[in-house]
């Protein structure tokens, strides 16, 4: 995938996430060493410097989260230290939601 387009996923539930990371993952080990694509996965588990030390080697190919941590994500577009982030918005090129549920509660506020 050129480097000027990436791939957003979200899932309802990390569960889900988590599989499928597996799954891309595993394709992308197929690829040559230098056509090999960066593949971050964002869930609530990871702590805020945890998601910062990731996006600092350049913004992913194809990004794995939850609709919790978009929400969350989308409010950093304008803190200095993501500017990786809004590379990867900015690439965005293709999106998928995976919803087998529909999400009822207000999205709060993450640390």
């Amino acid at each position: 995938m050129p480097e000027k387009n990436s791939v957003l996923y979200i899932f309802p539930l990390n569960a889900l996430a988590k599989d499928q990371e597996e799954k891309i993952r595993k394709l992308n080990t197929s690829l040559p060493p230098q056509k090999q694509l960066r593949i971050f996965t964002i869930t609530g588990e990871l702590s805020r410097d945890q998601r910062i030390k990731m996006f600092q080697v350049g913004p992913p190919h194809i990004l794995i989260t939850n609709p919790e941590i978009l929400h969350h994500q989308l409010f950093k577009l304008l803190d200095p230290q993501w500017t990786n982030w809004r590379e990867f918005i900015s690439r965005l090129k293709y999106g998928q939601l995976f919803a087998n549920q529909l999400l009822t509660r207000v999205i709060g506020w993450l640390s």
